[in-house]
């Protein structure tokens, strides 16, 4: 009895992670006007953003994305990276990191700054713990 529950929950887990695969796809067909649409209608109800703001974070939504999808276009090895690549790289996503705060920073009041800072810190947190779960689950 036990073995079929068991059997059952991971069969159950392998689905879900091939749906999850499934919508990262059809997400991966979306222009980046839709994604930057549905990221800023999310982040209008999570901050509560005047019209004003919802367009600033909208087109800064667009830019993020198509950087994004010219840094997958250059689809780079990283186990073939040299020391300097790898410093290159860090550093480029990081000063996006940073110009992400600052431009959030110029877009958004004190309150819904504070607000997204918390957002995206639970986001981290949520992702750590994930990573950290799949290490317990394929060691175990």
């Amino acid at each position: 009895m036990l073995a079929i529950c068991t059997l059952t929950a991971q069969n159950t887990r392998g689905h879900q992670n091939e749906t999850r695969k499934e919508f990262r796809q059809k997400m991966m067909k979306m222009s980046t006007e839709q994604i930057a649409d549905l990221r800023t209608k999310k982040l209008t109800l999570a901050l509560n953003l005047d019209a004003k703001q919802q367009q600033k974070i909208k087109e800064f939504q667009v830019e993020i994305l198509q950087n994004h999808k010219n840094r997958k276009k250059d689809n780079i090895d990283k186990r073939k990276l040299t020391s300097d690549e790898i410093y290159i790289t860090r550093s480029a996503r990081l000063d996006a990191k940073i110009n992400t705060k600052q431009e959030m920073k110029r877009i958004l009041n004190e309150d819904q700054y504070q607000a997204w800072e918390n957002l995206a810190r639970k986001k981290y947190m949520e992702r750590k713990n994930t990573f950290k779960s799949r290490i317990v689950k394929n060691k175990g």
